[in-house]
């Protein structure tokens, strides 16, 4: 899907629930969904781009911190590893792979532990 496209189903959504609801969105929603929008614009500009030497990774970005790795993958919201949710071990070697740009979704893939050990 194209941004274009993107942007033209968001607005045939906003129209049909407009038309639903003349009162919708509410400003309280339209602040909460501002908030949201702010929060995910400044986590994305924390991230890398994933360097995807294969060619062929789901993975678009990372962030790493001291104690956690973030993954986001081409499709979906990014999922958060801790040293708590994924082991220690786990998260400092994704973040070994994320840095060299190769290895990382076949590492969380082929690894339950890791597979099934994000946060959110």
């Amino acid at each position: 899907m194209t941004v274009a496209e993107a942007l033209s189903i968001g607005h045939e959504l906003r129209h049909h629930g407009s038309a639903l609801r003349s009162d919708w969105p509410t400003e309280e929603a339209r602040r909460k969904d501002l908030v949201s929008h702010i929060r995910t614009s400044e986590m994305l500009q924390r991230m890398q781009a994933y360097l995807n030497l294969s060619g062929d990774s789901g993975i678009r970005s990372y962030e790493i911190g001291p104690s956690f790795i973030r993954v986001q993958f081409h499709r979906g919201d990014p999922y958060l590893y801790t040293y708590q949710s994924a082991g220690r071990d786990n998260v400092e070697h994704m973040k070994q792979l994320a840095a060299s740009g190769k290895g990382l979704s076949t590492f969380i893939s082929q690894h339950p532990a890791v597979r099934n050990g994000y946060v959110r």
